[in-house]
């Protein structure tokens, strides 16, 4: 079958953009780049949105400047439309058989058509990137710590450090995100106001998303506030100024990212396996569910939008399916006789 050679031709719907846009066009790959760093800035700076996406933009961005560089710049830089689909349909092929994941391929597909589709709102241009099929890739599926796993992890966190104070902190940091399921940056970001340990609420100020994101509750297990309250007492015994809740061991200031990053790859050599915050969240989500929690509930607790996420953490550990099958009894008659 004939293929039509234009993108408005295979997305008839997609005709009106056209129409009312002029093509993206841009005096060189340096250009570019600085237009991408620009707008990565008013991204973090009037929408919210975190550096952690933003530096995504960024990656998917130069590699897609690399590209350019080594074909064909002209055709893509001067507005050609049908060229610049050509491009972009030529870097995806690139990547896949430098065999960058699926996943990898997806991900910096869609953080160019975030950057293009603000380059859009700037100055009316057509995104071209939204011209083409995006490419597919499956969610992974999230590494989920089994709970004997959990307790290794925090026989390893206190085996690491000889001084109470900072053991304590890390202690009381791992725990709020397999506890309470906080995001890596959410728990940086607590502070002391936050903490309520009387009616075991966290406050998450700025969660993930636009504008800042969404404030929600998070709920202190008893022992989390075991932890906290341990870790507390100590951090009250330096007489700290700075209102963050976790704090650096040498300094008056909130941890640093750098400081939670050194943690858990020690942590991972640690145990002998990988772990991470997200990991721990992850682990989080999936006891809600074993436990029985509802998804509607787990949603808010995790600060999730859509119960597709909220799905991926149907994890079965080793030996629950034997266990849950062996709850099986039918009223099979005789069965005993017979089996003698």
């Amino acid at each position: 079958m004939h293929s039509p050679p234009y993108p408005h031709e295979r997305f008839p719907n997609r005709r009106h953009r056209q129409a009312r846009s002029r093509p993206f066009a841009v005096a060189s790959v340096e250009t570019f780049l600085t237009r991408v760093e620009e707008t990565c800035l008013a991204a973090e700076r009037i929408e919210g949105l975190s550096p952690a996406t933003t530096r995504r933009w960024r990656v998917a961005a130069r590699r897609f400047a690399r590209y350019l560089r080594g074909t064909r710049t002209d055709a893509f830089a001067r507005g050609d439309m049908p060229a610049q689909t050509q491009v972009i349909e030529g870097w995806i092929a690139t990547l896949r058989m430098e065999h960058c994941e699926r996943t990898s391929v997806a991900a910096y597909f869609e953080a160019m058509v975030s950057i293009f589709r603000r380059f859009e709102r700037l100055d009316g241009t057509l995104n071209p990137f939204e011209l083409l099929d995006r490419p597919r890739a499956p969610l992974p599926q999230p590494r989920c710590l089994t709970p004997s796993e959990v307790d290794r992890v925090f026989a390893s966190a206190r085996s690491l450090v000889a001084d109470r104070f900072e053991r304590a902190r890390n202690v009381a940091l791992i725990a709020t995100y397999v506890c309470a399921g906080l995001r890596r940056g959410e728990a940086l970001r607590l502070e002391l106001a936050d903490l309520d340990l009387e009616r075991g609420r966290l406050l998450i100020r700025r969660g993930k998303g636009r504008h800042g994101g969404r404030d929600r509750t998070a709920y202190v297990t008893p022992q989390l506030t075991a932890f906290l309250r341990a870790y507390l007492t100590l951090r009250g015994q330096r007489r700290v100024l700075t209102p963050a809740l976790f704090v650096s061991t040498w300094r008056d200031q909130p941890m640093p990212l750098v400081a939670v990053t050194r943690l858990f790859r020690r942590i991972s050599a640690s145990a002998g396996f990988l772990v991470t915050p997200h990991m721990l969240r992850h682990s989080y989500a999936t006891f809600l569910r074993q436990a029985g929690v509802p998804d509607r509930v787990s949603m808010d607790l995790l600060g999730h939008r859509s119960l597709a996420m909220l799905q991926r953490y149907s994890h079965v550990f080793e030996g629950e399916h034997a266990t849950y099958a062996a709850r099986l009894h039918l009223p099979l008659g005789g069965i005993e006789r017979d089996a003698g």
